[in-house]
């Protein structure tokens, strides 16, 4: 089978949709797992709904990845620049909105670390997706010589380490999913995805009815795992470890079920584009430690004021949409305020990249 060709380079708003519901996903996720502790406490069956929540909202990273990979990652060293730009700037405001509201005293190891946030960053995502980045022209060679038969034989490669000796027997190759082995062989599925798997050949309404049910079947067993792990009153940490794990079979099949669904919708919309290219954004200032603590204290005491759990997942889902708002608003006013500086600094690279080109590899 020969791989599709996809004649159209622009990216749909369908796959611009799936990066903001995975923000929104992460952010509820982070309210309920370090605001209501579901894997450091004792299990409570008071919070059974909120197992069950994360079941369906645990597979968000995966899904973020797996966008990477089926557009594939390109002009790697401009993403890695602005990704880096991106960070020092938030991290160098955060660091002395600390300093104003804490009342802390300057230090000026903290202050050059907010430089370095690939190497000093507390955001494991963002390090890892930096790995990623530096090795895509690697991947994506090795994927440009490869026939369909071989990519297959690799992916069942990449499986066996991801699930045998990884989340059966928490192997250091893949223990958990938190690291640069997941993200490659979700990078390899995704550009799978992109190459042969047709969906045209199906009717939308079969593909949207299957993915559907194969997402929400694969969250339920999830849920069914945490649960039961729980009820049985099993180590907690082993539903961290067996239920929601980035590596797990049922979180990674209910990860690229969900990206079905959005890959089978077809829409422009420019709103949506604009606001998914402040995704990574959202993440680095949500999940900052600093902006976290306040979020988390802020869950905890609706936790106590709200009694209702309908009327408190609700809560949760409003004020993580002001959130994702108030961030996309935030990045949007640091576009305009580094744009210039941004477009120098590449030009400066590009300089020193030709320059480089022609004296050392002629």
């Amino acid at each position: 089978m020969n791989p599709i060709n996809h004649t159209k380079s622009q990216r749909n708003s369908n796959l611009e949709l799936l990066r903001l519901v995975c923000m929104f996903y992460i952010i509820i996720h982070h309210f309920i797992v370090h605001g209501m502790e579901l894997y450091t406490v004792k299990f409570n069956p008071q919070n059974t709904q909120f197992y069950i929540l994360n079941a369906f909202l645990i597979i968000a990273v995966n899904c973020f990845v797996l966008i990477s990979g089926y557009y594939g990652i390109k002009d790697s060293w401009q993403k890695l620049i602005k990704l880096y730009l991106t960070c020092i700037f938030y991290y160098v405001c955060i660091y002395f909105c600390k300093l104003y509201t804490e009342g802390c005293h300057f230090n000026i190891k903290e202050f050059i670390c907010s430089f370095m946030p690939f190497s000093y960053s507390q955001l494991w995502f963002i390090q890892v997706y930096v790995y990623l980045l530096l090795l895509s022209p690697i991947l994506n060679k090795a994927i440009q010589h490869l026939s369909q038969k071989e990519y297959i034989k690799i992916l069942i490669s990449l499986s066996i380490l991801t699930f045998y000796f990884g989340y059966l027997f928490r192997g250091p190759i893949n223990p958990n999913g938190y690291n640069i082995m997941n993200f490659i062989y979700l990078y390899f599925i995704g550009r799978y995805l992109y190459l042969y798997v047709d969906l045209t050949k199906y009717s939308p309404k079969t593909i949207q009815i299957i993915s559907l049910s194969t997402y929400i079947i694969s969250s339920l067993v999830i849920a069914t795992i945490a649960l039961g792990i729980g009820y049985l009153d099993i180590n907690i940490k082993k539903i961290e470890q067996l239920a929601y794990p980035y590596n797990s079979p049922f979180v990674i099949i209910s990860a690229i079920s969900f990206f079905f669904l959005f890959k089978n919708m077809k829409f422009q919309n420019k709103t949506i584009n604009w606001m998914a290219s402040s995704s990574l954004a959202i993440y680095i200032l949500q999940d900052n430690q600093y902006i976290r603590a306040y979020c988390t204290k802020s869950i905890i005491y609706l936790d106590t004021i709200i009694h209702n759990n309908i009327l408190l997942v609700s809560t949760f889902i409003l004020y993580a949409l002001l959130i994702i708002l108030a961030c996309i608003l935030i990045d949007k006013v640091r576009i305009v305020l580094t744009r210039k500086a941004e477009l120098e600094i590449y030009k400066l690279i590009e300089i020193g990249m030709s320059y480089f080109k022609s004296a050392y590899l002629k």
